[in-house]
């Protein structure tokens, strides 16, 4: 265990409280499934520096001061990097950093070299349940790479065999997402559920009658944007999942038959440069299972 420069590895955000050491197990397990290395990041905000130090001469921060806090920082990477190493994987390397900074920027610029980068769902210092933390948001925002928010309670022995969901919706983002969860799918040796939902607009008249010209399209899109990734990942079985109304609320609804949903950062219909598609950041914020949202360096 070493600290330095974030490889091109996973890297995970921590802060020391439960629910980021449950992200620190899984990002532990993805790094097992990458054969890559692990870095566990507890990013110190300067904020946290007491507002009496800026008396001192030059601005020094007095040695009483300073050691409480260091201590703090050390006890949250000990505690982190302990759980990742207890987590039961074989992971190749584990590598810590405590850099000072901002903590969503911070995270967002080691995501420039990372293959991905795992949070808790409430982020760094996060208080709100329902709400994304502000790291979270951050991360989604700006990040280089994919971003996996993870819950509370991962992937319980029972939902280890549910298969992996990915929203398609036949835009660049979703098949980046779509490479990504063939990928996990793999990895985990479970059937993957490729899910397209149609806006309200599109959806079949309130009859409930599935209009046969709605479910060609939805079909050839899924065909389309999956067929070359069938080609690379002949293991990996998968279904079509078409849904008509709201996307957001269909992709919840089938995220609960699945260990791990996986979306595109915005899709189809987003404005270009979007920062995060409003169903991505619905779906991200109230899935209860572990969420990717794929983002390209």
């Amino acid at each position: 265990m070493s600290e330095r420069k974030a490889p091109a590895g996973i890297v995970v955000g921590t802060d020391g409280s439960e629910h980021s050491l449950v992200a620190v197990r899984w990002a532990a397990q993805a790094a097992v499934f990458r054969n890559v290395g692990l870095t566990v990041v507890h990013v110190v905000a300067e904020s946290t520096a007491p507002a009496s130090t800026m008396a001192q001469p030059a601005g020094r921060i007095p040695d009483e001061v300073l050691e409480p806090r260091d201590t703090d920082i050390d006890d949250v990477i000990a505690r982190s990097v302990a759980a990742a190493a207890d987590s039961g994987e074989n992971i190749p390397e584990i590598a810590s950093a405590h850099p000072h900074g901002h903590p969503a920027s911070t995270l967002a610029g080691l995501s420039k070299t990372a293959e991905m980068i795992a949070v808790g769902h409430h982020g760094i210092a996060g208080r709100h349940r329902r709400e994304l933390g502000p790291v979270v948001r951050g991360l989604l925002h700006h990040a280089h790479c994919p971003v996996a928010i993870v819950r509370e309670d991962p992937a319980p022995e029972w939902r280890a065999h549910r298969p992996v969901l990915v929203g398609v919706d036949g835009s660049r983002s979703s098949k980046l997402a779509a490479e990504i969860a063939f990928e996990e799918a793999l990895w985990r040796g479970v059937d993957l559920l490729a899910v397209h939902a149609c806006h309200d607009a599109e959806a079949p008249p309130a009859s409930g009658h599935r209009d046969p010209v709605f479910m060609e399209a939805a079909e050839a899109t899924l065909t389309r944007s999956l067929s070359p990734l069938r080609d690379r990942f002949p293991a990996v079985r998968v279904h079509h999942v078409i849904r008509y109304s709201n996307p957001a609320r269909q992709l919840l609804i089938q995220g609960e038959r699945a260990q791990l949903v996986v979306l595109g950062s915005h899709g189809r219909g987003e404005v270009r440069g979007a920062l995060l598609g409003s169903v991505g950041a619905a779906v991200a914020r109230d899935a209860r299972v572990p969420v990717i949202v794929a983002r390209r360096h």
